[in-house]
């Protein structure tokens, strides 16, 4: 499976190389970032280039920062009518994690479901 981060400025770039501190360097993932000056049509176009896969039956899960956002909207837009793509909002370190760890072993469905379930669990008010 495909994994795709999307974000504003270096922010997928930064989750990537974090997570890689937990998992070690990653294979068949793709990072992008919307940067000030891009236009719309030429981030459309280089996702649409981050998103593809060599396999076409290869499903895919983009990871965007936050709903309603330029990356969040470009991915809804490349996923429409697309069972092998699906696309998650609200990115964050534990659901990157999550994601690359869980890949190989679910479907997209579930690993979506899976990773929606524990999405409530990676944030909160630290006690000590």
């Amino acid at each position: 499976m495909r994994i795709v981060l999307a974000s504003h400025n270096t922010l997928s770039r930064a989750m990537l190389d974090a997570a890689e501190m937990f998992l070690g360097a990653q294979e068949n993932v793709g990072v992008i970032g919307l940067f000030p000056g891009d236009s719309p049509e030429d981030f459309e176009e280089s996702f649409r280039e981050t998103v593809a896969c060599a396999d076409p039956k290869e499903e895919c899960l983009i990871l965007c920062d936050i709903l309603s956002g330029t990356p969040f909207n470009i991915a809804s837009k490349i996923s429409y009518r697309n069972e092998k793509i699906k696309v998650l909002y609200g990115m964050n370190l534990p659901i990157v994690v999550e994601a690359l760890n869980g890949r190989n072993d679910r479907t997209l469905p579930e690993l979506c479901e899976d990773i929606l379930e524990m999405a409530a669990e990676s944030y909160g008010v630290g006690k000590y």
